[in-house]
């Protein structure tokens, strides 16, 4: 997928941050609700199971007793069905999308933490459980130092407003909507719209100028933006 825009979209994994005690440091830990979308109870438990299964910290179930916590979303949806048989449309299972992006959470509400995974292209298990998995094995090796953060920058990010227009399909749209709500939260007045109108017209309306950004899955040709009399940034959108 191809996001085509007009200011850039950073992949939201491990994020730095400044905080008064360090992930290596957390040995309790409670898991709070990650939404109440499809498959974010199963989550959860998944969640849950794992972490407890690795002995590296200690899930209780009362978040006083907790040195930091879990919270965030995870979604799951359907995208279509596979048929069993080729003779049969009946005989068919569906095939599934998600996300799980969560935030480990101090005492004093700092961010120690973060990370946002999506489907294993071959999971061996539900895709509940390949995403719990993943999460996890990323924790873990954050709290080990296996996975190095970037240094927080220098001095004050000025804060910004003001209203963004976007277009695309609706498979990727979940993903950019999450990462939407994760650069408003940080960033309330900036106002992100996006419709649902498939990739085609997404980037038709961005040669026309009525939106800011779009996504497609290939990019938009040198004529195009020659015909658009304009020139547009392109870059893959990462994961």
């Amino acid at each position: 997928m191809l996001l085509c825009a007009g200011f850039d979209l950073c992949d939201h994994g491990q994020r730095p941050c400044q905080a008064s005690v360090r992930l290596s440091e957390v040995r309790k830990l409670y898991v709070d609700s990650i939404g109440t979308d499809n498959g974010a109870a199963k989550m959860r438990e998944r969640l849950i199971q794992r972490l407890r299964k690795s002995r590296d910290v200690e899930v209780v179930s009362d978040p006083k007793e907790a040195a930091a916590r879990i919270k965030g979303t995870g979604r799951i949806w359907i995208t279509g069905h596979t048929s069993l048989s080729p003779h049969s449309h009946s005989a068919s299972q569906p095939s599934f999308a998600g996300f799980l992006s969560v935030e480990v959470v101090g005492r004093n509400g700092d961010t120690l933490w973060s990370y946002l995974v999506s489907p294993s292209s071959f999971p061996w298990n539900s895709i509940s459980d390949d995403l719990a998995r993943q999460l996890v094995s990323k924790f873990l090796a954050a709290r080990k130092g296996e996975t190095p953060l970037e240094p927080a920058p220098a001095g004050s990010v000025a804060e910004v407003e003001g209203t963004l227009r976007g277009a695309d399909a609706t498979f990727p749209a979940p993903f950019y909507q999450r990462w939407f709500e994760l650069f408003q939260e940080q960033h309330p007045k900036v106002h992100i719209s996006y419709d649902l109108v498939g990739s085609a017209e997404g980037i038709q309306r961005l040669e026309e100028g009525k939106i800011d950004f779009s996504a497609s899955e290939m990019p938009v040709s040198d004529q195009a933006m020659a015909d658009a009399h304009q020139r547009f940034a392109q870059g893959p959108a990462r994961r």
